[in-house]
């Protein structure tokens, strides 16, 4: 998924990607997704006292308006503190460090970013600076002695790349999603989605797994395929932490302006962070799609949160970035491997990466930003879907044309 911003619109869309709904939640389509993406955010058992709402006009999605009471509907649950989380707390480790630390180490990455500088010199280059200061006076031990190679002193300034993609492994025609156990665990290498044809796994004879003892070595098995994801929760902490990323944001709790009628921008419509909080969406045993609130407390929207973020998606099979006015502030979620392109009922399965993280910010989180001394609450949603025809009818599970 990219991220963009249009003016004071944080937009987060997809090269290749995803989708779910306002909600943050993908309702199944066929085949089914797996039990992990169920499309409730919670149980429903709570809800049971809650009577479903009449079904619009075109008989399709509803929404319920609140009760005038909570009926006894529990609290809202807490909020994924991820600054208490050290890993992502501490999305530049070097900041415990003393400041002539975090200038070499700035250096030494800069010489070989900008300037081609191997990284043999580069390592040399460090030690030499530390060994400069070290007649100066003794090095510290604590909080952690300095970095000595180009690759350690990346990772403490937050530039290690790598950091923030997971490699996910996904079958090779139906890109059924599996994690490292689920490819230990499976009886052979074929898919185990029905009548596909792909599989998930190649066994290495030179590559041995790790195994018990008493028990025989065995053949390591390496995903067949895979898929680049950049996570949201991972991408999220480092943007809020950008100067002109949080000041350009549209931090208003109030209703839209009234502009007398004339939009001089999208975020001035009604719709704009109109998104309801604390609610989750069923399917009713008639069919019908409600959107039922859950937790008691009075009603909230996108727009009543000040880091209520609107977010926008984009799903296509071009270069979105290339010559984009707004690509510095792109966030590519996911580049779907070829060589052809997923099916409507394939790429559910990479949809279903992104819906776990939407349905979590929905649901919100505590992040550092620039200018608060204090984490503040985040929650966002999927407002707006920037596609073409073709993709867009994919991402919504609808006829290509």
């Amino acid at each position: 998924m990219h991220a963009r911003r249009d003016g004071k619109h944080p937009a987060f869309g997809a090269e290749s990607l995803i989708s779910p709904g306002a909600t943050g939640q993908l309702l199944s389509r066929s085949p089914s997704p797996d039990p992990a993406y169920s499309p409730l955010l919670y149980p429903a058992d709570h809800l049971d006292n809650i009577a479903p709402s009449s079904p619009t006009r075109s008989g399709g999605h509803s929404e319920s308006e609140p009760p005038d009471e909570d009926n006894g509907l529990p609290p809202r649950p807490a909020l994924r503190d991820l600054t208490q989380d050290p890993s992502e707390r501490l999305l530049v480790p070097a900041t415990i460090e003393a400041p002539q630390f975090r200038l070499i180490y700035l250096l030494t990455v800069i010489d070989n970013a900008f300037k081609h500088t191997t990284v043999a010199d580069c390592d040399k280059r460090l030690k030499d600076h530390l060994n400069v200061i070290k007649i100066m006076q003794p090095l510290p031990i604590a909080p952690r002695k300095p970095a000595t190679t180009l690759a350690t002193a990346r990772r403490r300034l937050g530039l290690n790349i790598d950091d923030y993609f997971d490699q996910v492994a996904v079958c090779t025609l139906c890109y059924k999603v599996y994690s490292q156990d689920d490819l230990d665990s499976l009886s052979g290498p074929e898919c185990t989605v029905p009548r596909c044809k792909g599989v998930a796994y190649k066994s290495s004879e030179k590559r041995l797994a790790a195994v018990s003892d008493g028990e025989d070595p065995k053949p390591k098995r390496d995903p067949a395929k895979i898929l680049l994801y950049a996570p949201l929760l991972k991408a999220l902490p480092r943007l809020l932490l950008r100067e002109e990323f949080v000041r350009n944001l549209d931090l208003s709790s109030s209703d839209a302006p009234d502009n007398g009628g004339v939009l001089k921008d999208f975020q001035d419509g009604q719709a704009y962070r109109a998104t309801k909080l604390d609610h989750v969406r069923l399917r009713m045993p008639d069919g019908r799609i409600e959107d039922v609130k859950a937790f008691a407390g009075p009603p909230r929207t996108l727009r009543s949160i000040p880091f209520g973020l609107s977010l926008t998606i984009n799903l296509d099979w071009f270069g979105v970035t290339k010559d984009c006015p707004h690509s510095r502030n792109v966030h590519l979620l996911v580049v779907i491997p070829g060589p052809k392109e997923p099916s409507l009922e394939e790429i559910n399965h990479i949809l279903a990466l992104a819906t776990r993280e939407l349905k979590i910010l929905y649901t919100g989180i505590h992040l550092d930003a620039y200018g608060y001394s204090d984490p503040v609450e985040v929650h966002a949603a999927v407002e707006c879907h920037s596609s073409d025809t073709p993709a867009a009818a994919k991402v919504k599970g609808s006829a290509g044309h």
